[in-house]
C-alpha cells in the first residue's frame, strides 16, 4: 500500500472514530469496530476513496442516535407510563388555570385574593354577610353616620350602583353597571394613586376598570382627560382603575365620584354600599372578626355589622383549604393508605428508585390540588360576584368531593404501578382459591410488562398475608418479556 493510500485510510478511520461519539457509550465499540472491517475492505476493493467512505459513518450514527431517541421517547410517553399520567395531569391543570384567566369572574375572584387590602378597610352592611353582596344601606343613613359615627371612622364614603349608557369619544354608546360615589371613596379604599386630576373641578370623575377599558373601548390611551355629559352633568373621565386592586363589590364596571351637591340627587330611601375606615382607638382587634354597630333612633336599636374587606376577599381561598383539609381528614376512612409491602432485592429496593416513586407520588398530588382548584375557582366565579355566598357553596361543594375522589384515584393508581419503572402493571389473573389461604394464597396476579416483577394481591386479608406483595424477578426471566428486560 503506498503512503497515499496509508494517509487516506489512517484519515478514514479518523472520520469515523469521531462519528463514533455520536452513539451512546455502549454502543460505539461495536460499531467503530463493524466499519473499520467495512473501510479494510473498501481499501482493498479501492472501489471509492477510504475518506468519502468514512463520510457516510456520520449519517449512520445520526440515523441510529436518532433512532434510540425516538425509542426512548416512545416508551416515556407510553400509555401507563409515569410522565404520561403526569402530562396529562397537567394538561387538565392548564385548561383550568386558561379559564380562570380568560372568564372575568375567577380571574377577579384570584387576583383580589391575592391583592393587598389595608386591614382597616370594611364594609358596612345591614344583614350580615349576605348584605355585602347587595346594596343594604339607605343614603339617608349614610348622611346621618357621617357626623353620628366620627368616633368609630377615620373616613366613610357611599355607592350606589345603576346601569347607564355611556358614550365616550368616537366609541360607540355601551350600557354599563356604574357606581355612583362620593368623593372620597378612592382615599377610602387606598386607590387615589390611580386618579389623574382633572382641570374641571364641578365635573364628577369617571374612573373605568381595566377590563372594561380594554373590551369595551379597546385600550384607547386618548380617553384619559376627555369630557361627556350624564345626566345633564358633566363628567370627565379621571383615570383607570387596575382590577386587582377594584374593592367595588358585585359587577360594578365603572366609578363615577361626584361631590356633596351632586350626591343629594340621590333618594334618600335608595340603597347602596358603604366603606369606612376603622378608627384604630375604637376597634382593639382589627381581624376577621365582624364588628357590630347599634344605633338609637326614634326609640328603636338598629344593628349593623362592619365586615373587613380582606375577609370577603380572603373567602375563596379560606374555602378551597377547608375544603383540602376536610378531605385529608376524610381521607384515612374511605381508603387505604398503605401503598404495599416491597420485598428486598439484593439487600433492599434501590435508593434512587424508591425516591422516584415518592416524588412521583408527590408530583401527583400536587397536580391534583393544582385540578381542583382551578376548576373550583372557574365554576363557582363564572357567573357570581367575588365573595358571594351561593359561590362559596358551590365551591366547597364541588371542591371537597373532588379532593377526596381525586386523592383516593391517586393512592389507587401508586399501588397499581411498578415500584421500578412506574408503569401501570397489566394482564391481571386470577391465582389460587379460598380454602389456600392458610398454606398459600389467593387473589389476582397483575405483571409488569417490563419484566421486573409482579404484585399479588390476597382475595381474603389474613394475619400473615393482609395487604399487596411485590415479588422481584431476576435476569433469567428477561426472555419472556420483549417489552423490556428484567430487572438486573
Amino acid at each position: 500500500m503506498s503512503d497515499k493510500a496509508s494517509r487516506a485510510a489512517a484519515l478514514a478511520q479518523l472520520v469515523i472514530g469521531l462519528a463514533s461519539r455520536v452513539l451512546p457509550a455502549g454502543a460505539r465499540r461495536e460499531w467503530a469496530a463493524e466499519w473499520n472491517a467495512e473501510l479494510c475492505h473498501v481499501c482493498r476493493s479501492c472501489a471509492c476513496e477510504p475518506v468519502r467512505f468514512a463520510l457516510g459513518a456520520f449519517q449512520d450514527a445520526l440515523w441510529i442516535r436518532l433512532d434510540r431517541i425516538s425509542d426512548r421517547a416512545r416508551s416515556t410517553f407510553a400509555r401507563g407510563s409515569a410522565v404520561r399520567c403526569c402530562a396529562n395531569l397537567l394538561l387538565v391543570g392548564a385548561v383550568g388555570l386558561l379559564l380562570c384567566s380568560l372568564l372575568p369572574g375567577p380571574r377577579r375572584a384570584f387576583l383580589a385574593a391575592l391583592a393587598h387590602t389595608p386591614s382597616d378597610l370594611v364594609t358596612i352592611s345591614s344583614d350580615g354577610y349576605d348584605g355585602t353582596q347587595a346594596p343594604s344601606i339607605s343614603m339617608s343613613e349614610f348622611q346621618e353616620w357621617k357626623t353620628v359615627a366620627s368616633p368609630l371612622f377615620t373616613q366613610i364614603a357611599f355607592c350606589r350602583p345603576a346601569v347607564r349608557r355611556i358614550h365616550l369619544s368616537h366609541h360607540r354608546p355601551v350600557n354599563l353597571v356604574i357606581a355612583v360615589a362620593s368623593q372620597n371613596l378612592l382615599r377610602v379604599l387606598d386607590l387615589s394613586g390611580f386618579a389623574s386630576r382633572s382641570p374641571v373641578s364641578s365635573a364628577g370623575h369617571l374612573f373605568l376598570t381595566q377590563s372594561v377599558w380594554r373590551t369595551q373601548f379597546h385600550a384607547d390611551p386618548n380617553l384619559i382627560g376627555t369630557t361627556t355629559t350624564m345626566g345633564g352633568n358633566p363628567v370627565v373621565v379621571a383615570g383607570i382603575l387596575p382590577d386587582q386592586r377594584s374593592d367595588l363589590p358585585g359587577e360594578i364596571q365603572v366609578l363615577l365620584t361626584e361631590n356633596s351637591r351632586q350626591l343629594e340627587s340621590i333618594p334618600p330611601t335608595a340603597d347602596g354600599y358603604v366603606f369606612a375606615r376603622l378608627r384604630p382607638s375604637a376597634f382593639a382587634a382589627r381581624t376577621g372578626a365582624w364588628h357590630l354597630i347599634f344605633e338609637q333612633r326614634n326609640d328603636a336599636i338598629s344593628q349593623f355589622e362592619c365586615v373587613p374587606v380582606s375577609y370577603i376577599f380572603g373567602q375563596p381561598i379560606g374555602i378551597f383549604l377547608f375544603a383540602l383539609l376536610a378531605a385529608c381528614i376524610a381521607l384515612p376512612a374511605t381508603t387505604a393508605l398503605r401503598l404495599g409491602e416491597y420485598a428486598e432485592r439484593r439487600g433492599r429496593l434501590e435508593c434512587a428508585g424508591s425516591l422516584r416513586r415518592w416524588l412521583f407520588l408527590l408530583a401527583k398530588i400536587v397536580l391534583v390540588v393544582l385540578i381542583v382548584s382551578s376548576w373550583s375557582f372557574a365554576l363557582a366565579y363564572a357567573g357570581a360576584a367575588v365573595g358571594s355566598a351561593a359561590a362559596l357553596y358551590v365551591q366547597l361543594g364541588t371542591a371537597f368531593p373532588a379532593l377526596l375522589f381525586a386523592f383516593r384515584w391517586t393512592f389507587h393508581d401508586q399501588r397499581r404501578r411498578c415500584p421500578v419503572c412506574l408503569r401501570r402493571l397489566s394482564n391481571p389473573a386470577r391465582v389460587g382459591q379460598p380454602s389456600w389461604n392458610f398454606l398459600a394464597w389467593c387473589g389476582t396476579e397483575w405483571m409488569c410488562e417490563s419484566g421486573h416483577g409482579l404484585l399479588h394481591i390476597p382475595e381474603l386479608p389474613t394475619c400473615w398475608f393482609s395487604t399487596q406483595r411485590w415479588l422481584c424477578l431476576d435476569a433469567s426471566w428477561a426472555s419472556l418479556f420483549p417489552a423490556g428486560p428484567a430487572a438486573s
